[in-house]
């Protein structure tokens, strides 16, 4: 359990910058999205995939955000405790978004490429919306900003369309594998 989310939280983190890299941004859920199959497949109940989810965006997050504690303590000693509630508010949605992929996987048996996009875009819609607790930053859209032929998709659709397509490309990988494991 602890190697999927520290590889997806590992990808996360050098989808943005300083990093200058794509594809790791399409590959980001690939190892949750596998691992939460692989629950559903041994029939674990859905606490095991937010556990999963909680990990990835503990370890995720608490990673990216480092830079909150820094530039924010110049101005106040508090900034680690804002760090801190910064990293608790998103790891349980992170966690709920898993769990909730677990949950329409369960019920419905859709492939991933469909599943994976709405319910991570859905997740990142919560955020953006979480009243006082809005947490708009760095959804997975937000990984292409630094290519400029990508990001003019933004222009269409906004970041969570791209977000969606980011999304929708890791369920097809992550089907794909499945698949393969699956003939062997």
């Amino acid at each position: 359990e602890a190697l999927p989310a520290l590889a997806s939280a590992a990808l996360f983190l050098i989808s943005f910058p300083p990093f200058r890299l794509l594809v790791p941004a399409f590959l980001t859920l690939i190892p949750v999205t596998i691992a939460v199959a692989r629950k559903i497949d041994a029939g674990q109940p859905v606490r095991y995939s937010f556990r999963l989810g909680f990990w990835f965006g503990a370890i995720a997050y608490g990673i990216t955000l480092y830079w909150i504690a820094i530039a924010l303590a110049i101005y106040t000693k508090l900034s680690f405790l804002g760090y801190i509630g910064a990293v608790l508010v998103m790891a349980p949605v992170v966690g709920g978004t898993i769990a909730a992929l677990h949950a329409t996987r369960r019920v419905t048996g859709w492939p991933f490429a469909i599943l994976l996009p709405v319910v991570w875009t859905a997740s990142e819609l919560f955020i953006n919306y979480m009243s006082d607790l809005a947490f708009p930053w760095l959804p997975l859209g937000l990984a292409t900003a630094r290519f400029s032929i990508l990001a003019q998709l933004a222009d269409l659709s906004g970041v969570r369309g791209v977000s969606f397509w980011i999304a929708a490309t890791s369920g097809l990988l992550a089907d794909a594998w499945l698949m393969r494991a699956e003939r062997r």
